[in-house]
């Protein structure tokens, strides 16, 4: 997927960033895996199962797009998010 700073006119891209204190480098594709759960602090009574990333990734993927994560500078997280525009979505069959 392309930076933030690239023009692919062909998708459709977004980008949601916090302030938080982001994700160890190396969880950022692991968070992905269904039941997941960096915050071990947090009980399942609390909230989160460990599913909503796998759910998003396996959504996206499923309309040809893709998701990733990466921290920012300073702290933060961003999450990336690429679609294929409509027009260029494969037609049904």
């Amino acid at each position: 997927m392309p930076g933030p700073a690239a023009a692919n006119h062909d998708m459709a891209e977004i980008q949601i960033c916090d302030w938080g204190p982001g994700i160890p480098e190396d969880k950022l594709e692991e968070v992905f895996d269904p039941f997941v759960r960096l915050e071990d602090s947090r009980s399942r009574e609390s909230g989160g199962t460990g599913l909503g990333l796998t759910i998003a990734r396996t959504l996206v993927r499923a309309n040809c797009g893709d998701i990733r994560l990466r921290n920012r500078e300073g702290g933060g997280l961003c999450v990336e998010v690429a679609l294929p525009l409509a027009a260029e979505l494969p037609q049904k069959g």
